[in-house]
């Protein structure tokens, strides 16, 4: 950011286009980890009244944008409340993440100004067109935490796509050499797609979405597997260069097999019959059953204070 020039004053650390001891702008990120998501708390720092007043007429808004170039995940949070928390699916992020933080103008904005300008700027004022940055917070890099690494690569072996057909069942399963691919017909595909789009607002949502059309997938691989492992009749060297000749062709049967490992679950093993695949796969996913149904609850809640 300290590089960057913009053709109007910018409230930031990184330039003195405001008198600093008057004006102040942050966005203070923490990060937890809960179950199947990364939950980003931000807290907003502002010191300016101009632009608080221009935020509580809505030519404004907060802005958190989150990158993650190994999976190339990246989204822009728009926010105008002073706390604001991010929910981002786990799976969705690995090794590096990368945040940066802003205020926008959410319209244009003619006769910009602040008493708090740099006395250099004198009485000048500037039109301000919308997503122009009028504020610079601070950056945030951090590393995906490895510990729930068994967790959520399951969920990343899986791609969902649509059917052109009319023909078309609502949902199949087949898998190729890296993933798992889940096929919906058209009608569904569009309700999938808008549900990924709200799960920026509910965090059970994403759990809810998985255990919709990850989970179905998952149970009709993983009777697979167990069906091809029963065969080979309890044969320990069987196994072993069958799911290693697995593992080399197949990365999904790879992520899969150490997730089950993980769990104390060998699909080989008749003490595991008594499991059902939809157990298995329940476990391998975290439970997004148990999860996704307090999405409800967050409606509920989400109603009552409207009502309020």
């Amino acid at each position: 950011m300290a590089n960057k020039n913009y053709p109007h004053p910018v409230l930031s650390s990184y330039t003195d286009d405001f008198d600093p001891s008057k004006a102040k702008f942050d966005i203070k990120i923490s990060k937890k980890i809960d179950r199947m998501n990364y939950q980003l708390l931000c807290d907003v720092v502002l010191e300016e009244e101009n632009l608080k007043d221009l935020l509580n007429k809505g030519k404004l808004a907060f802005v958190v944008k989150v990158i993650c170039s190994t999976t190339r995940y990246r989204n822009v949070f728009q926010f105008n409340d002073l706390e604001y928390l991010i929910i981002i699916p786990a799976f969705l992020l690995e090794k590096r993440v990368e945040i940066t933080t802003f205020i926008v103008a959410t319209e244009q904005i003619n006769n910009y100004s602040s008493l708090l300008f740099n006395e250099d700027y004198g009485d000048a004022s500037f039109t301000v067109f919308q997503g122009d940055v009028l504020a610079e917070g601070s950056e945030y890099k951090f590393n995906v935490d490895k510990q729930i690494d068994p967790l959520v690569k399951v969920p990343s072996i899986f791609s969902i796509v649509y059917s052109d057909s009319n023909q078309a069942p609502p949902i199949d399963v087949r898998h190729i050499e890296e993933k798992i691919v889940v096929t919906l017909n058209k009608e569904n595909f569009q309700k999938y797609k808008y549900l990924k789009g709200l799960q920026n607002q509910f965090g059970n949502l994403a759990a809810l979405t998985s255990s919709l059309f990850i989970l179905p997938g998952l149970i009709t691989v993983v009777d697979e597997m167990r069906r091809e492992l029963m065969e080979l009749n309890g044969d320990f060297e069987a196994i072993k260069d069958f799911i290693e000749e697995k593992e080399n062709e197949h990365r999904w049967y790879k992520v899969i097999n150490a997730r089950l490992l993980d769990k104390g679950i060998k699909l080989s093993e008749p003490v595991n019959i008594t499991e059902s695949s939809l157990v298995i796969a329940q476990k391998l996913l975290g439970d997004p059953l148990s999860n996704g149904l307090q999405f409800f609850d967050e409606i509920l809640e989400a109603s009552e204070e409207d009502v309020i």
